[in-house]
């Protein structure tokens, strides 16, 4: 019998807040390490992340670019997730300085494309010095996966990603699809990335920019 899933809510998270408001370089890099803070944002709003509870919620509140475009967020120690199962965050168009700590226990398994920690960093937005180890195994279509981001259209920074990412087409350790505005820089892939079409182990499928950039993690390695 077919295991019945459940698609992500993000769609009906999306309409709502409508309705309210409107691979790659092989060079060595070292170990994820937190770097120079970056500026304030523009609305000079800081928003510290220090708990499971805080990220979940955070999470769910990047139904759209508004509540993100702007502001700054900082992790301010390692999170677990615990292997539960996170929804995640939507569309994220701020900044978000990880400052060289881990997500762990990162559990995504609803149904559906363009899906990782964030599904799309938008352009002009940055994510910079984090660690994520999970599995993003999600069910459905299963196009555009990614440890870190299904789509990226922004910059994604001295991050690294370890666990499993799997899916159909465009699947990568950082990102699933890498827009023309996106970057990917000084990142590291050491999870066990698996797809049918277009997989890479920093990258599924780049039409932007991949600089200084490692992967070890094994690409379509079961046999």
């Amino acid at each position: 019998m077919r295991r019945k899933t459940r698609p992500c809510r993000w769609k009906r998270r999306l309409a709502a807040a409508a309705a309210l408001s409107l691979s790659f370089a092989m060079v060595p890099v070292p170990a994820v390490r937190a770097e120079e803070p970056a500026a304030v944002s523009e609305t000079g709003e800081t928003v510290e992340i220090r708990t499971e509870e805080e990220f979940r919620r955070f999470a769910a509140e990047c139904v759209s670019e508004f509540y993100s475009r702007g502001k700054r967020f900082v992790l301010t120690g390692d999170i677990d997730l615990g292997g539960e199962a996170l929804e995640p965050a939507a569309v994220f168009a701020g900044e978000l300085d990880g400052g060289g700590h881990v997500i762990r226990g990162l559990q995504i398994s609803c149904a559906g494309s363009d899906l990782g920690l964030f599904r799309y960093i938008e352009e002009g937005a940055l994510v910079r010095n984090l660690q994520v180890e999970g599995d993003v195994i999600p069910a459905g279509s299963r196009g555009q996966v990614g440890g870190i981001a299904g789509v990226c259209r922004g910059q994604i920074e001295n991050c690294s990603f370890s666990g499993r990412a799997a899916g159909e087409e465009a699947v990568g350790g950082i990102a699933g699809y890498v827009e023309e505005t996106g970057v990917i820089r000084n990142c590291s892939n050491a999870g066990e990335i698996a797809g049918d079409l277009k997989t890479g182990g920093i990258a599924g499928r780049n039409d932007g920019r991949i600089e200084d950039c490692v992967n070890t993690g094994a690409i379509n390695a079961a046999a």
